[in-house]
């Protein structure tokens, strides 16, 4: 049975880079060189991993306001360190950055693997599983971000969740949590869990969900304590991210938005990918949240475990508003398949030709660095 996991993890991993490939040649790019995966966001890790963290004033830098603060302190240190360590190994810190996403991916797709049996034990996964190689948004599972990382600490913490190992499940999350910034969210996951699992009565119940919850945010906390000792400002992530205007928003005016921004692009295949991804994960997470509400009497617990984490995961960039980017952030839905795992057979190979089709139109954006 193990090696039959494996061997279904290896095939969508090569679905997965199959597809990538197609699309790098397509984008005009070499997307077998690690380089090619090297965008944006990748420079900061990359930079943290070579030479620490800067927290200075942006008034170094011409055309910046000075009363504002930049550097690479606005990113967590969880993928960097990985990164450092590798690149002890005669390993070039691209290189190294590009080896832990795919190893980390393909560990995604072993823990997915294991949670879909635990959703639909009695039926063939096959189709379900093979959505994940094509998920919205998985290029950056194979680039030089932490997103896989992030996502298997995730998937990990869900599954431990399941089988009722609370501690272990709330040190994944940790984990999760000094990897990126969004990691704290899973600490929802874990106290909703305890709270809906544990037989305990509601005293003892809501303190074992709130020592949980504790330890699960623990890893943020880890990376402030990280930012004081090492540049003198635990606030400094939050410094830096400030200039991009992150604030509270109303989630509905940010799909409006993002509905404008659709209907603006058509005829542009390149530039409307972004807008169609969230349009298309908008649809499919209210779609099969309704219908797991209608089997509210059967679903399985491992099944309202994947809900709660796709729910924070969505909403939050959502309420963030659109100095996020969406397309990376709707990456960490990828519990989003466990969810389509009762549907009929036909509906999933509908939703794994509409993820395919935009991954690759995606995978070209990504490739030419038009994302956000």
């Amino acid at each position: 049975m193990a090696i039959r996991r494996i061997v279904e993890a290896f095939v969508a991993w090569t679905l997965s880079e199959g597809l990538i490939i197609v699309s790098g040649y397509a984008a005009g790019v070499a997307p077998r060189l690690p380089s090619a995966f090297v965008r944006w966001d990748s420079m900061h890790y990359l930079a943290i991993a070579t030479s620490g963290y800067e927290f200075f004033s942006c008034g170094r830098l011409a055309g910046f306001d000075p009363t504002q603060w930049c550097g690479n302190a606005g990113w967590f240190p969880g993928y960097p360190l990985l990164i450092r360590i590798l690149s002890t190994f005669y390993v070039d810190e691209v290189t190294a950055g590009f080896l832990i996403s795919n190893i980390f991916y393909f560990g995604c797709l072993l823990l997915l693997r294991e949670v879909i049996e635990q959703a639909a034990p009695k039926r063939n996964n096959t189709v379900c599983f093979l959505m994940s190689s094509v998920f919205p948004g998985a290029i950056f599972y194979h680039a030089v971000f932490p997103t896989s990382m992030l996502m298997f600490f995730a998937l990990l913490s869900l599954l431990l969740l399941a089988r009722g190992y609370y501690l272990w499940a709330s040190l994944a999350a940790a984990c999760g949590a000094f990897v990126y910034p969004t990691g704290f969210l899973l600490t929802g996951m874990v106290s909703a869990g305890v709270l809906a699992a544990t037989k305990m009565p509601w005293p003892r119940r809501l303190a074992e969900a709130m020592l949980y919850g504790t330890i699960s945010i623990a890893g943020l906390f880890a990376v402030l304590l990280i930012h004081q000792l090492l540049i003198g400002h635990w606030d400094a992530f939050l410094l830096v991210q400030a200039k991009y205007g992150h604030g509270v928003n109303n989630p509905l005016d940010t799909i409006w938005t993002i509905w404008g921004d659709f209907r603006s692009l058509r005829g542009n295949q390149e530039k409307i990918a972004e807008a169609a991804q969230s349009l298309l994960i908008g649809v499919s997470v209210l779609g099969l949240f309704g219908m797991l509400l209608m089997r509210i009497r059967e679903a399985a617990s491992v099944e309202w475990l994947a809900a709660v984490q796709v729910g924070v995961f969505w909403l939050f960039p959502l309420i963030v508003g659109r100095g996020v980017s969406l397309t990376r952030a709707e990456a960490n839905l990828l519990p989003l398949v466990v969810l389509a795992a009762p549907l009929a057979l036909e509906i999933q190979s509908l939703m794994l030709i509409a993820f395919a089709f935009l991954y690759f139109e995606v995978n070209v954006a990504f490739f030419k660095s038009i994302l956000g």
